[in-house]
């Protein structure tokens, strides 16, 4: 699956906890690496190869500088030189010794690094006596061949502040998390507008809520195809908001004009294969975020057993199911059939049981508990025969 820039805002949404996560280890990581690494310092002492004002002779130093900047820290008698004043074996010294040159010019920069500010000091000035004035420890660097332009500055720390290292590692969490964010969600695609429904289901789908315009020509198209009194199959994927289900319902129930009954599917109820066929039209009603395999395989079980989608509505999605992972039983919130609108606070599964199919012998009782709460409607009564 590709990420459309249109669900990137979603998947981040979903995913925040790896973002944040991402974050937090970095920041810690970064602050802890800094702890425990030891604190270096560095001097720096600033030399140049004279030309003598001879023409030609500048661009001749230039190349000398560089050549300088190379020789200077593998020299092992400038090494010496550098540990026994920094109190360090040669191959150290040599390691702290680093050398640039600037563009363009023959002036070198020369930096020692050590573990502490006195033994970087000591270091810088220690390179600049061995290879400045007018017996160099080493043949290679002529007398008078470099002069000093900088005497060795006072060591500096090399370590970065708190905050900065804070910051730089909350920026490399971040990269880091909205890489796995986008990976998961990837991995574990879900339904975030109409066209990943339509992507999906064969039926025709909307989203938003049903006014009651739309809801009595449904009605009315239903009728003229299945008769009077409607058994309207309702396929809940998803964690739907309780508010957005009632509303659904008493849309239908207001059209239908005592014509129309709402029961929710269950495929897990005995004898579901044939009793499925008693519902039409069938409805799913699936939340925002539901995962899409979720929504394949509730399609795939109905066509199974014989059903057939003939709408699909995309809902909001009920507050808290935006977890990664929906709780046990919880996949399938019961649809309300005569209660009161919930509170803001209903959970969807408070609102009532759900209607099960049940065998023709058995006709549901229209007078339960939740028939006693004022809905405004009063459940049609049963039919003694079907109308032709």
């Amino acid at each position: 699956m590709t990420l459309k820039s249109e669900h990137l805002r979603a998947a981040i949404s979903r995913r925040y906890p790896v973002v944040v996560a991402a974050v937090v280890l970095a920041v810690a990581g970064a602050l802890a690496a800094g702890i425990v690494r030891p604190t270096e310092y560095r001097s720096t002492v600033i030399l140049v190869v004279p030309s003598g004002g001879v023409p030609g002779a500048a661009s001749e130093a230039d190349n000398l500088a560089a050549t300088y900047a190379v020789l200077i820290p593998e020299d092992q008698k400038v090494q010496l030189s550098a540990g026994l004043a920094a109190g360090m074996v040669s191959t150290e010294a040599g390691q702290a010794i680093s050398v640039t040159v600037l563009s363009g010019s023959a002036i070198l920069t020369v930096r020692f690094t050590a573990n502490s500010a006195a033994k970087a000091y000591l270091g810088a000035q220690a390179v600049a006596s061995a290879i400045t004035g007018p017996h160099p420890v080493t043949r290679a660097i002529p007398a008078g061949s470099l002069v000093l332009v900088a005497k060795a500055q006072p060591a500096t720390s090399l370590a970065s502040s708190p905050l900065k290292t804070a910051l730089l590692g909350g920026l490399l969490g971040a990269l880091l998390g909205l890489v796995l964010a986008i990976a998961w969600e990837r991995a574990d695609p879900r339904i975030d507008d109409l066209n990943d429904l339509n992507e999906l289901i064969a039926a025709p789908c909307s989203s938003g809520e049903l006014v009651p315009a739309a809801a009595a020509s449904l009605v009315q198209d239903w009728v003229l195809a299945g008769g009077a009194y409607m058994r309207v199959g309702l396929l809940i994927v998803g964690q739907p908001d309780a508010g957005a289900l009632v509303s659904f319902r008493r849309s239908l129930e207001a059209a239908g004009d005592q014509r129309v009954e709402l029961s929710e599917l269950d495929f897990a109820a005995v004898g579901s294969q044939n009793l499925i066929g008693r519902y039409k039209p069938i409805v799913a009603l699936v939340a925002v975020g539901t995962r899409r395999d979720s929504v394949v395989t509730k399609v795939s079980q109905l066509s199974e057993l014989g059903g057939r989608l003939s709408w699909a509505l995309l809902l909001p999605a009920a507050a808290g199911a935006r977890s990664l992972k929906p709780p046990a039983g919880s996949e399938t919130p019961p649809m309300a059939t005569g209660s009161s609108p919930p509170s803001k606070s209903a959970d969807p599964a408070s609102l009532s049981s759900s209607v099960q199919p049940q065998s023709r012998r058995s006709r549901p009782s229209r007078t339960s508990a939740l028939d006693s709460q004022p809905s405004g409607l009063e459940a049609p009564p049963a039919p003694t025969a079907r109308p032709r």
